[in-house]
């Protein structure tokens, strides 16, 4: 089937806006859905993007990457495994 209007989640878009750029060698790529951050913390506060952004830009260690620790790092801010709504993040390496 063909959608003759575009969607992301819930939202019609009529339009989308694109641009190139160049992206450096040994650079990371995050594609992640709004859930990968609205994260319901445990004293009832949402994990902020800022505060997403301020975790995944924490270099890696040599013992763990940086989507092990963001699950981790969520699922002890949400005090569980369980989320309230999707958590899709994708990282692509250069």
């Amino acid at each position: 089937l063909e959608s003759q209007n575009p969607c992301i989640g819930m939202l019609e878009w009529d339009e989308f806006e694109m641009d190139e750029m160049i992206i450096p060698e040994h650079s990371r790529i995050l594609l992640y859905s709004d859930g990968a951050f609205e994260i319901q913390k445990s004293d009832g506060e949402t994990w902020t993007f800022q505060e997403f952004v301020d975790f995944v830009s924490v270099p890696d260690s040599t013992e763990e990457n940086v989507m092990d620790r963001l699950i981790r790092h969520v699922w002890q801010l949400n005090g569980g495994p369980t989320l309230d709504d999707d958590f899709s993040i994708m990282e692509i390496r250069l």
